[in-house]
C-alpha cells in the first residue's frame, strides 16, 4: 500500500522510480522531487514542473 497523497502514482520497486499511467503516453515517469501526483487526471507538466489538470 502506497503511503498516503501517493494513491494515484505507483513505484516501481526495483528501480524505487515513481510513475503514473497516461491513456495517451503510457507510463510517465515522475521526478523525485516532484509533489504527490494530487488527482486521478493530473499530468506532470515538464515545463513548468508541476502537476497541471487536463483542459475540458
Amino acid at each position: 500500500m502506497e503511503p498516503k497523497g501517493f494513491e494515484f502514482e505507483w513505484t516501481d520497486p526495483e528501480s524505487g522510480m515513481r510513475f503514473y499511467d497516461d491513456e495517451v503516453e503510457g507510463s510517465v515517469n515522475i521526478p523525485e522531487d516532484a509533489p504527490a501526483r494530487p488527482t486521478m487526471t493530473a499530468i506532470w507538466n515538464v515545463l513548468s514542473r508541476e502537476w497541471t489538470s487536463p483542459q475540458l
